[in-house]
C-alpha cells in the first residue's frame, strides 16, 4: 500500500463498493457515504479538508440518481476556490461532457477502470504520479522559501532572480490554501512594487528631459 490518502466521491452505493474493493489495497481510502454528502456543494470543501487527503476522485454524474443537486463539475469548482493544485480526477462514463465542461481536473474515461485490472493499473499509476508531483513541488517551494528567507535574515540581499524565485514559490504555496488570503496579498504587493518601479522610471526620464 502507498502512503497516499485518497477521497472517493460517488453517490451510487454500487460504485462506492467497487471503489472500496479496487482502491483499498493500494491507497488509504476515504469514501464519503451517501448520507454524508452535503445538500449545498459549498459545504463539500470542509469535508474534504478535514479528511486531509492527497487527491480526490469524483464522479461526473453525482446528480444522476436525483439525490444530489450538483455534479462532479460543481465539486471540482468548489475545490478550486480553496486549493488550486490538489490532484483531482473526474471518473465517468460521460467523459465527453465532463471534458468539455471541466478544467483543472484530470478526466478518467470510463468507470470500468475500477472493474478492469489492466485499466486500474493505469489509473493507479496516474494517481501516484500526480500526487508525487504535487508533493514534490510543494516541498521544493518550501525549500526555496526557507533558503532565501534564511539569506535575508542573515542580512544578505537577494538577486533579481532570487526575488522572482521567492515570489513564485510563495505564490504556489499560497494557492494551496486560498482561504488564508496570502495569495491576494502577494499579488497586490507585487503589483504595487511594479507600479512603484514604473513611477520611479518615469520620474527619472522626466528629470533627464528637464535638464
Amino acid at each position: 500500500m502507498t502512503d497516499i490518502k485518497l477521497c472517493y466521491l460517488d453517490e451510487e452505493e454500487q460504485w462506492q463498493y467497487m471503489a472500496h474493493q479496487t482502491l483499498r489495497n493500494d491507497f488509504d481510502l476515504e469514501i464519503l457515504e451517501q448520507t454524508r454528502f452535503p445538500r449545498d456543494v459549498s459545504d463539500i470543501w470542509s469535508i474534504i479538508f478535514d479528511m486531509n487527503v492527497d487527491a480526490v476522485i469524483v464522479d461526473y454524474k453525482l446528480n444522476d440518481s436525483g439525490i444530489l443537486p450538483y455534479t462532479g463539475n460543481h465539486v471540482v469548482r468548489e475545490i478550486r476556490k480553496h486549493n488550486l493544485h490538489l490532484p483531482v480526477f473526474m471518473i465517468t462514463s460521460f467523459e465527453q461532457n465532463a471534458l468539455q465542461e471541466s478544467d483543472e481536473v484530470q478526466i478518467i474515461r470510463g468507470k470500468d477502470m475500477l472493474a478492469d485490472p489492466n485499466k486500474f493499473e493505469l489509473l493507479k499509476t496516474l494517481i501516484i504520479s500526480s500526487v508525487g508531483k504535487y508533493r514534490s513541488k510543494k516541498l521544493r517551494c518550501e525549500e526555496i522559501i526557507h533558503k532565501l528567507v534564511t539569506k535575508i535574515d542573515a542580512g544578505e540581499k537577494l538577486t533579481e532572480n532570487e526575488m522572482a524565485d521567492k515570489f513564485d514559490a510563495e505564490l504556489y504555496i499560497s494557492e494551496l490554501d486560498l482561504d488564508s488570503g496570502v495569495r491576494a496579498h502577494l499579488i497586490n504587493h507585487e503589483v504595487s512594487k511594479k507600479l512603484s518601479n514604473i513611477v520611479e522610471m518615469a520620474e527619472s526620464i522626466l528629470d533627464k528631459l528637464s535638464k
